[in-house]
């Protein structure tokens, strides 16, 4: 029989390995103001790679932390999905990778998905449609990112943002040890504005045009005003929608976990949800924008926290690069155990 359940057994937050604060930005931009950068966006520092650190070692660091503090054999894990767009290399794919480094069996499907913060919400959904459709029954998913390697040390509007970190989360078709259920998704696309954030250079692309990997078309572009116009129009109708999908209203959501894209964007979506912060938590002061990993590290954060513990019914909004979007149910079990 086909299981009809998709559990979340273990979630695990990963950081790189060194901290970049609004004062070292400014030792670098004599022009800037470490107030001004935190008084704009709400953070003060964000965890960075260190040389030689890579998205693949993040993920490595926190799939192996996963399944070790669940007591997780890994022979039972039968399908890997890894959501970066960092990738080591442009082949092999990142997934292929990590499957030897974590020792995973060579039965288990791998497989890279190449979206940013609303990888996490795609990544649940893949999870929770191969245990549902009986062809695996234990998902790893790892969103791991070193974002802060493609921003422009010089360019105010990114490097004041992104950090580099990981989360990794153990899925499974059965309650044993269960901390959530996760419920249905609810995603979406309007690749209208891809240019909005981008990174031209690198790709196939800039290949075809016989194009060298340099200058700023080699690190990543955004178009801030138009991205927080998309996140404003695309978040709360989204929730709605799989509010009315699942059948629940507002009242019935006891927090919204959001991506943790700067305090300003936020607090506007607090206002948009008319949720207050313990509803709608910010925390972005010391770890900033970890774009694909944002949404499961704020997870895990707000977890440790104990903020989960007399929680049931939740929502979990990512919205970014592609443009894309996602949210997702997620009804936890914690105050039942």
């Amino acid at each position: 029989m086909e299981p009809k359940h998709c559990y979340l057994r273990n979630v695990v937050a990963e950081y790189g390995s060194a901290t970049r604060t609004n004062d070292d930005l400014v030792a670098s931009n004599p022009g800037w103001s470490a107030a001004s950068i935190l008084s704009k966006v709400g953070i003060s520092s964000r965890p960075v790679a260190i040389q030689g650190e890579s998205a693949v070692d993040l993920a490595e660091r926190a799939g192996a932390r996963c399944l070790a503090s669940a007591q997780c054999d890994v022979s039972s894990v039968d399908a890997l999905i890894m959501v970066t767009q960092s990738p080591d290399y442009v082949l092999p794919s990142s997934a292929c990778i990590l499957q030897h480094r974590l020792g995973l069996p060579d039965t288990v499907a791998a497989f890279d998905v190449g979206l940013g913060c609303s990888g996490f919400n795609y990544g649940l959904w893949l999870a929770r449609s191969i245990i549902f459709s009986g062809q695996g029954r234990r998902v790893l998913l790892i969103c791991s990112e070193t974002y802060s390697r493609y921003c422009d040390i010089h360019d105010l509007s990114t490097v004041s943002l992104f950090g580099d970190g990981a989360a990794a989360l153990l899925l499974q078709s059965d309650s044993e040890e269960a901390i959530a259920y996760v419920g249905e998704s609810l995603l979406g696309t309007d690749g209208s504005g891809a240019g909005s954030l981008i990174v031209e250079d690198g790709g196939g692309r800039s290949r075809s045009l016989g194009l060298s990997p340099t200058g700023s078309r080699h690190t990543l572009a955004m178009d801030g005003p138009r991205v927080f116009r998309f996140a404003l129009d695309r978040a709360y109708s989204t929730c709605n929608g799989l509010l009315t999908k699942i059948e629940l209203g507002w009242d019935d959501i006891d927090i919204v976990l959001c991506h943790q894209a700067n305090r300003l964007m936020l607090q506007t979506l607090q206002r948009q949800f008319g949720l207050n912060e313990e509803r709608m938590p910010v925390d972005v002061l010391h770890v900033g924008n970890l774009s694909t990993a944002s949404l499961p590290v704020h997870v895990a954060r707000t977890l440790a926290s104990g903020k989960l513990d007399k929680v049931s019914h939740s929502l979990a909004v990512g919205f970014g690069v592609g443009f894309s979007w996602g949210a997702t149910h997620i009804r936890w079990l914690i105050n039942r155990q």
